[in-house]
């Protein structure tokens, strides 16, 4: 009979060797100990399981709920924003529609009317070899020149001028009866006629002739002036004439080398 308390076991062989090997390892004495062991820590486990699971439960069902609410909000939301934003979204489709519309009417203007070197000297008055940023910017003065623009070969640089901006310098020159270049370089209210005054006369491209009366100022073989130079002088002549009604002052220009 076994003692009070206790009942006999019967179990298969492999899983009482299995029983004794795991009696040894936990350093157990008793076989019943080793059984009771086991089955307390079953209970345990499947205590913290069940309860882990009945959280994990409850946390999934709250992030549903919640993700349920979050998309709701989400799909009033754009609903909303897509009502308010049909007025802007049309005016916006005409606003670029018109903006393309213009970018390619100014593109076909642009690409209808080619920019000449003849345009940007126009623009520009004065350019010289040192800034132009052609493959081949002695040409280019070459072809200004040819054209009719006043070529002056400075010491280290060439520069072209443009026939009209020329000769209204020249005019205004023509006023001034001092040598004094302080003085001068004041009458002259384009920066571009200033820099061009103080050039020359460094240079010693143009000087004031007193011996004569009165006083002219002459520009030597460096100043190149084309002869569709001297015909563009010859227009402003004569619109100035059309427009004052009184005879314009002659000046006779191969006079005015050295």
């Amino acid at each position: 009979m076994p003692p009070r308390n206790y009942s006999n076991i019967t179990v298969r062989r492999e899983v009482r060797e299995e029983l004794d090997k795991l009696r040894e390892e936990l350093n157990v004495r008793d076989f019943s100990d080793i059984l009771a062991l086991l089955v307390r820590t079953y209970r345990e486990y499947t205590s913290v399981t069940s309860k882990l699971v009945e959280h994990l439960t409850s946390i999934s069902s709250k992030v549903d709920e919640l993700l349920t609410r979050v998309s709701s909000i989400a799909t009033s939301n754009a609903s909303i924003s897509t009502s308010d934003k049909t007025p802007a979204t049309s005016n916006t489709s005409i606003a670029t529609s018109i903006s393309s519309s213009l970018e390619s009417k100014q593109y076909a203007t642009q690409s209808s009317k080619r920019i000449t070197a003849w345009d940007i000297l126009k623009r520009d008055k004065i350019s010289c070899i040192s800034n132009i940023k052609a493959r081949n910017p002695s040409r280019v003065i070459e072809t200004l020149f040819e054209n009719g623009a006043v070529k002056i070969n400075l010491e280290h640089d060439v520069c072209i001028v443009y026939p009209d901006f020329w000769w209204e310098f020249w005019n205004i020159l023509n006023r001034l009866k001092t040598p004094n270049d302080e003085e001068n370089v004041k009458e002259f209210k384009d920066e571009k006629m200033k820099w061009l005054y103080s050039t020359l006369r460094k240079e010693g491209v143009i000087v004031l002739d007193s011996a004569r009366k009165p006083p002219v100022w002459t520009f030597d073989k460096r100043v190149e002036i084309p002869e569709k130079a001297f015909e563009a002088k010859e227009e402003q002549k004569e619109e100035a004439i059309e427009e004052t009604e009184e005879p314009a002052d002659y000046i006779d220009y191969d006079e005015l080398y050295q």
